[in-house]
């Protein structure tokens, strides 16, 4: 059983604000990015919004290991550079999905997968942390909590969205190189 951290009041509070403010970000970009990638919302960058968001994660993960750095564990470290991994993932999976257009059916698929990826990432790594140390904060939202379950709902219908469009390229890649 790893032991646990014991982080002063005031680092402890900070480190739940900053994790749980990371996570709240990441799981809220799901509800924007997307609509502009549909064209509900324009913007003349959407990559630098989407690189704006990964800073945003970086900071509130540079507090909380700041908060941690104190008491950290070698046990600890893995969760939390799996965060900074997961952040990583998210950027760079939306910054491609931002052009899928452009993407082979195959690429848009893995591109997905690596979102879905970092998002289970985000919330094992959080868990994980919050059990190695003496946060007292659900850090991550219930499954039966509305920001849970409107996450997932949008997470599946921008994979929805993604394989229309990738069943289109496939159309027309088979129709431009005269195959079936």
């Amino acid at each position: 059983m790893p032991q646990t951290l014991m982080l002063s009041s005031s680092n402890r509070a900070v480190a739940e604000t900053s994790l749980k403010r990371m996570v709240a970000n990441a799981y809220g970009t799901l509800a924007t990015i997307p609509l502009y990638w549909v064209g509900q919302l324009s913007a003349p960058d959407a990559d630098a919004i989407v690189t704006a968001r990964h800073d945003v994660w970086h900071s509130y993960l540079g507090v909380a290991r700041e908060m941690l750095r104190s008491t950290l564990l070698e046990s600890a470290r893995a969760p939390l550079d799996s965060l900074f991994d997961a952040a990583d993932g998210l950027r760079d999976a939306f910054l491609k999905l931002l052009h899928t257009r452009t993407m082979r059916p195959a690429a848009v698929r893995a591109n997905y997968r690596r979102l879905v990826d970092a998002y289970e990432q985000i919330a094992q790594s959080v868990e994980e942390i919050g059990g190695l140390s003496d946060l007292t904060a659900s850090l991550v939202p219930g499954p039966t909590s509305i920001t849970r379950v409107c996450f997932e709902r949008s997470l599946r219908w921008f994979g929805q969205e993604l394989e229309k469009v990738a069943g289109t390229l496939n159309c027309s890649q088979r129709l431009t190189s005269g195959g079936n």
